[in-house]
């Protein structure tokens, strides 16, 4: 039973060494189910060996059986013809088989209950990997949802580190200092000789106004 018991642990086990693993996710789960998949029919033919032995312990049972009661016929027979002697070597014999029949018997119902106990074993095995067959697609697609996460978060949290932080109040002073720079500049400016006769041409509000005072005044 030695290679069920390490079958099934390690069926039980292998996910969560998978999951840690640092290597190609899919194929180290390819590769666990080809293993159990090798493990599991090394179990099957081991355990082949125990079947074909409890058909063989059947059959001799039930052999015994048969030649008991023909053994029995061959007794009945002789007492009913009168022959004593042959009817107590028919005796001997039936013992004999009765004997070889209990014996059988015994060893067949030790031999069935192993044999139960390894079917037993071999479907919850073929169910474990029939699982972790299922499971392959689920098991991949959470763990690259994991690694694509906690990439996510390492580039998040390097962002928010010392040396990658942008001052924001720092900046906006910058600019702010740059601003009022320009605005000095602007002041510094002086007219030239056409800025000065453009400023002549150009009319007024308050002319403006006193042309619609007087406009209206007419009216």
């Amino acid at each position: 039973m030695g290679i069920f018991d390490r079958l099934g642990n390690s069926l039980k086990a292998g996910v969560n060494k998978i999951i840690d693993a640092n290597e190609d996710t899919a194929a180290l789960i390819d590769q666990a189910i080809r293993d159990k998949d090798a493990s599991l029919n090394e179990a099957k033919s081991k355990s082949a060996v125990v079947f074909g032995n409890v058909k063989r312990l059947e059959r001799e049972m039930n052999s015994a059986k048969e030649d008991m009661t023909n053994w029995e016929s061959k007794i009945k027979l002789a007492i009913e013809k009168g022959n004593d002697e042959l009817a107590s070597k028919a005796i001997a014999k039936q013992k004999e088989c009765e004997a070889t029949s209990v014996s059988l018997s015994k060893s067949y119902n030790s031999a069935k209950i192993t044999a139960d106990s390894l079917k037993k074993s071999l479907v919850d095995l073929e169910d474990d990997l029939k699982d972790l067959r299922g499971k392959r697609d689920g098991l991949i697609a959470r763990l690259k949802t994991a690694e694509a996460a906690q990439e996510v978060n390492a580039i998040t949290a390097n962002i928010k580190t010392k040396g990658n932080s942008i001052d924001l109040d720092r900046l906006e002073r910058k600019i702010e200092e740059k601003e009022c720079l320009a605005e000095g500049l602007g002041e510094l400016k002086v007219d030239s000789l056409e800025d000065e006769f453009e400023a002549l041409e150009k009319t007024s509000v308050s002319d403006d106004l006193a042309a619609y005072k007087a406009k209206y005044a007419k009216q």
